[in-house]
Parts: C-alpha cells; structure tokens; sequence
C-alpha cells in the first residue's frame, strides 16, 4: 500500500531552526511520503532526502525584488510551479512552514481543493500590515489545522488576527530536543582555534543566532565591553551564527569601536554547536522575538545556565515562568527554576553604538554578572534543567506530530471555515 504524501513548503534549505524542524518531521513521521519545496538553495545543512524541488524563481532571484513587476513575476512563477507538482503528485497534504510563506503561495492555497493545508508556526512575525494581514485571513480560512510552538504564538495569533476563530484550529507542540544526540555531540573534543579561545578568560558566554538586527547582538555588544571595561570581568563571547556579509561587517566595526575585538569569536555556522556550549558558563539570548529557540532547549538538556530576555513568545514559558504575555518584564530580571529572564531590550540605531548603556541594557548586565559570579545558582540551574528537558524529547514531541498531521486522502473540497 503506497504511504500518503505530503508537501513541504519552506523559504531554505539552510541551518536554522524552521529547517531543523522540517528535517525532524520527515526523519520521524516515516508513515508518510515526503516532497519538499524550497525557495531558494543555500548551503545545506541538514540531510533532507528526494524529492526535493528548489523554485526557478528563487534560481533567479536572491531575495524577491524590489520592482513591482519583477515582484508580480516571482510570485507568478512560485505559484506556477506549486500547481504543476500539485497537478502531478496529488498531495494529499500540504505543510507550511511558518506564517510568512502565506503571502508568497496565496493563489497556490486558493488553487488547492482537495489536499489537507497544515500551517506550522516557527516564529512571532505575524506581520499585519492591512494588505498582508488581508490575505493572511483569507489563508488561515483555508487551513485545516495550525501547530504553533509555544502558547505565547498561539496567544500572538489569536489577538492579531482576533476577527476569525483560530483557537479551535490551532494546537501547541513545543520544540523537540534530540536529548541523547545532543548530549553525546557535547562530549566531543571542541574545535582548536575555539578551545585557545575559551581558555584564554575565565568566562565564556555563548549565543547562537543568525546575525541579524532583531537578535540582539548589537545589545550584546555594548553589555559586553562594560562588563570588560567597567566590571572587569574576565569574560569572552562567542557568537555562533551566519548573517550577511555587510551586516557581520557592521558587527566587527561595533568590536573594535568598542574595545573589545579580543574578546569576541565570530564563529560562523557550526554543525556541532553543542561542544561549545558543554565548554561556556552561561548560554545568553538577547533575541527581541523568537517562536521558541531551540538552542534554549538544547542548552538546557547540556547543562549550561541560560540566561534570556522575556521576548515574545516562548522564553518565559519554557522556563515555567509564566503563560501570560500581556505584560512583559522590564524593569527587572527574574530568577526562575530552570534560567535567568531579562528584559527586552531596545533596538540601537548604528549612530548610537557609543551611547551609554539604557536602562533594559543595565538590567541585563546585572543579570549576566550575577550569575557569572555565582557559581552555586549556576549549578542549581544545571541540574534542575537537564531534567525538566527530557519532557521535550524528539520520542515525545513527534509523537504529538503525529496526531495531528494525518494524511489521509480526501477528494472533497476542504473548506474548514468559511
């Protein structure tokens, strides 16, 4: 009996977690047949299995263009080639990869008729711009069940798109963590280059994240160099992570305006970010929004303290914090159970790198300082997260996947809400 099919439809076949996502969902859930449809190609990092189809737009294109007609064009050409794999496989579900892929397939969701469209919600975008929002609507209407992975992105969506009822539509599955890999990956010999770098200070932060502005880094910056020139910390970072090449520029100029060149280790893209991590006292995110990180689970199921800004949406509830997200922190940090949460900070404009630190930056520095120095609470922090983790195993997690994304053939029109 041949296995139902599914489609996978995603921006890259790059490292990040939407992709790792995608790469666990067709390792795991084997009772399916899996196509995937990427974007735009970049170096692959993940072992995705055939059938993979890459869009010719995305060929062409490097980012969708600025021009109105060439815009019209890629988006034609996207859709075109959706409904010609449609046409030809007759998939009997269609999974999308985050919420930001709804503008760019919309006419391919109106086409569709009879395949079964899930949504997975990775990040807390939700842009609402009136036109996007307007097609947003329209999409969700057309979507047979939405995953999102925190209860803060389910609470994001339903007060962003409050005019149609998700809530019924809509499941939680958090991330899943591969504990038993992770761990083992963790206990292999670390990089040379960053092994002389760690063993130079006393203190190593750590921060995985794709070097873009929304993830804090400039913050990290700033927090940083006062904690070396101020506090006299013996303390270095280490910043895992790719970016574009002029944005990682502007962060190197930042290091040495700064004073603190030295200090920082831009490590790139690692396949095994987990040694790193085993090696660093703290794991810092100073993201101002996530879906729900997985290097927080990650480092937790390692054993290194975290400490992370109260972003929307994830952070507080994965350290058992809080559910509640209308009032954010932001005038303190909170010590919970599992990890440290700080405010989130200000975006800095580039003009003001050399501005003192604001109030939401101090705060963070606090934190950051007082668990560095207090090696106790550190240990505490290690022990009652290794455990708490394994609740968030791959076993777990994708065996809620499966209840959910079932895919069994219906030549019916599949209309949920109209």
């Amino acid at each position: 009996m041949k296995k139902p099919t599914i489609l996978h439809i995603t921006r890259t076949n790059g490292g990040g977690g939407r992709e790792r996502m995608l790469f666990y969902i067709q390792s795991r859930l084997t009772q399916l047949r899996h196509y995937i449809f990427f974007i735009w190609k970049q170096e692959q990092t993940y072992d995705f299995k055939p059938p993979i189809f890459f869009s010719w737009a995305g060929k062409v294109f490097k980012y969708p263009p600025k021009a109105k007609l060439l815009r019209i064009l890629f988006y034609f050409a996207i859709n075109i080639q959706l409904i010609f794999l449609q046409l030809k496989y007759k998939f009997n579900c269609i999974l999308i990869h985050d919420e930001d892929m709804l503008p760019y397939i919309f006419p391919f969701i109106k086409f569709n008729k009879s395949s079964k469209l899930f949504l997975l919600i990775h990040t807390a975008y939700l842009d609402t711009t009136s036109r996007i929002k307007k097609i947003k609507t329209q999409a969700f209407r057309q979507i047979y069940k939405i995953i999102t992975v925190s209860h803060g992105l389910k609470w994001l969506l339903k007060k962003r798109f409050s005019k149609i009822n998700l809530n019924a539509k809509t499941k939680v599955i958090i991330n899943p963590i591969d504990y038993n890999l992770v761990v083992k990956l963790s206990q292999r010999p670390l990089p040379r280059n960053i092994e002389n770098f760690i063993i130079k200070k006393h203190f190593t932060i750590t921060t995985i994240a794709r070097l873009s502005p929304e993830k804090g880094i400039i913050n990290l910056l700033r927090i940083l160099a006062e904690m070396i020139h101020k506090k006299q910390i013996d303390v270095n970072l280490i910043i895992l992570g790719s970016g574009s090449s002029s944005y990682t520029n502007f962060l190197n100029t930042v290091t040495a305006k700064k004073r603190i060149r030295p200090n920082v280790y831009f490590a790139g893209f690692q396949k095994n970010p987990f040694n790193i991590l085993k090696h660093s006292t703290i794991f810092y995110l100073p993201s101002s929004r996530e879906g729900l990180n997985l290097s927080l689970l990650e480092s937790m199921a390692i054993g290194t303290p975290i400490v992370t800004t109260d972003h929307l949406t994830g952070a507080r509830e994965l350290l058992d914090y809080s559910k509640n997200y209308k009032k954010l922190l932001k005038k303190k940090y909170v010590i919970t159970r599992y990890g440290i949460l700080t405010p989130t900070m200000e975006y800095i404009n580039p003009d003001d790198i050399m501005t003192p630190l604001t109030s939401k930056e101090r705060i963070n520095l606090d934190a950051l300082v007082f668990v560095l120095k207090n090696s106790s609470l550190r240990e505490k922090l290690r022990r009652a997260s290794q455990k708490y983790v394994k609740q968030y195993s791959l076993e777990n997690v994708m065996k809620l996947y499966k209840n959910v994304i079932k895919c069994k053939r219906n030549t019916q029109k599949i209309h949920p809400e109209t």
